[in-house]
């Protein structure tokens, strides 16, 4: 249910949040207590620092950036060569961190190889189906507030067509990068997922892939909790040709 945001708050209050009946004995450095903002044993707190918190893992505002359908976003890239060969890559990066009082995943389109808009672009999409530009700036699609997260960690499958996931081209610090399937109490976390298609001379190529990504909290006390579903489609689209003259 969550504590009040605002106004007197009491430790029987935070003891029945805490899971405790109302009117037993509770004191603040109780284990159960402490854990609802993430306190060490024998750590100073104080009354106002529990306003607005939860015991349990509060439900994801997914900040209304997924399209009609179920996906999150798509992102496209195309290159073309009037002579020789062609490449493309369609790239998107998460960053995973925990923030004040919660944690949030954001996502950026990263430009590389070829041009990084076809014309219909990299887009985000609304719960609405209206597109707006994905940006090389992280823009948020996940946030959960009111709690302090142990830990979190994202799993992802692909549904079809051909993935890459390159994340050390990106990051040369391991502590960064994230793995599928495993909880991280660091701050923050990224992950790259890479589209590539290549197109010979005289020839082209196209290979899309579609990425479900799933994001868990754990908070110590509580059960585990999923916090939301996505889809990713990505989109690389290579084409190359070459003139001959005729004599």
């Amino acid at each position: 249910m969550g504590l009040p945001s605002t106004g007197a708050i009491s430790l029987n209050q935070i003891h029945v949040e805490a899971g405790g009946a109302s009117g037993t004995q509770a004191s603040i450095n109780d284990a159960d207590i402490r854990g609802i903002i993430g306190k060490a044993s024998g750590a100073t707190s104080s009354f106002s620092e529990f306003r607005g918190k939860s015991a349990t893992i509060p439900d994801a505002s997914t900040a209304g950036r997924r399209k009609a359908n179920g996906d999150l976003l798509e992102v496209a890239a195309y290159a073309i060569k009037g002579s020789g060969d062609a490449d493309a890559e369609a790239c998107v990066e998460f960053q995973l961190r925990k923030i004040t009082n919660g944690f949030e995943v954001r996502v950026r389109h990263v430009p590389v190889t070829g041009v990084d808009n076809d014309g219909n672009g990299p887009l985000f999409y609304t719960n609405a189906g209206n597109s707006s530009s994905l940006t090389s700036s992280f823009r948020r699609v996940l946030v959960v507030t009111g709690t302090e997260l142990d830990s979190y960690k994202m799993n992802w499958n692909l549904v079809s067509g051909y993935m890459d996931s390159s994340p050390t081209t990106r990051y040369t610090d391991s502590n960064l990068v994230a793995s599928e399937d495993v909880f991280y109490s660091n701050s923050v976390r990224y992950k790259v997922f890479r589209i590539y298609a290549y197109a010979p001379q005289n020839g082209y190529n196209t290979r899309p892939g579609i990425i479900d990504m799933t994001f868990y909290g754990r908070k110590s006390g509580v059960p585990d909790r999923e916090l939301g579903t996505y889809r990713i489609d990505l989109k690389a689209t290579a084409e190359s040709s070459s003139e001959i003259a005729i004599t």
